[in-house]
């Protein structure tokens, strides 16, 4: 398996898969917040960075989030790459911080900003997945620029209310580059220079 190009997390049904996954069960299939909006607050190396989830429009994923949050699955986390061109995105929840990891299970898709010009604006909160249906899990992307073409594939959680800009940050602060890299040209994506390192994820409860 290998990380794609876009946003997105490797979640293939592959002999590879088990060990690339951290099992703590699996949330209700019934029974999940369908009005509202939650609060998941990221208590990181670079600071604290709170989301406002929207629980309405993607209450699979917010359930999805306020069940492993409360297994602790992404604790002592590192968000494992970042995106410095085209696609502006500091990608974080894989708990082994490869870009291949997740929980045993995945989920379809929802509220897929189809329309939206950019589908993904400055400070939108959404989903990874391989490119392919249902196959959403843990792993998702903080946007902190405008992404001008990105199809509206990736299911849209919510939107950064503090700390968009200690990503800014780290985004400024650059990539790491790989041995074989040209040192001549830059790298424009990577594992970021300045960790950050997600010490715990924390979900509220839905408020109306």
């Amino acid at each position: 398996m290998a990380p794609l190009v876009d946003p997105s997390a490797s979640a293939s049904v592959d002999p590879e898969l088990a060990k690339n996954t951290k099992d703590v069960g699996k949330p209700p299939t019934t029974g999940e917040a369908r009005t509202g909006t939650q609060t998941m607050t990221l208590d990181t190396s670079v600071g604290t960075i709170k989301i406002e989830v929207d629980t309405a429009h993607a209450p699979c994923a917010a359930e999805s989030f306020t069940y492993l949050a409360s297994k602790k699955f992404f604790d002592d986390s590192v968000c494992h790459r970042l995106v410095l061109q085209s696609v502006y995105v500091l990608q974080c929840g894989d708990p082994f911080g490869t870009g291949y990891g997740g929980p045993s299970y995945r989920y379809a898709e929802e509220n897929l900003p189809t329309g939206k010009r950019p589908a993904y604006g400055e400070g939108v909160v959404a989903m990874a997945n391989n490119g392919n249906p249902a196959s959403t899990g843990s792993q998702f992307f903080i946007v902190y620029k405008d992404i001008a073409q990105l199809d509206p594939n990736y299911t849209v959680i919510g939107r950064v209310t503090e700390g968009l800009d200690l990503v800014k940050k780290v985004a400024d602060a650059g990539v790491v580059a790989e041995p074989s890299a040209d040192p001549s040209t830059p790298p424009s994506e990577g594992k970021p220079k300045t960790e950050v390192r997600i010490k715990s994820l924390t979900m509220s409860a839905p408020t109306p």
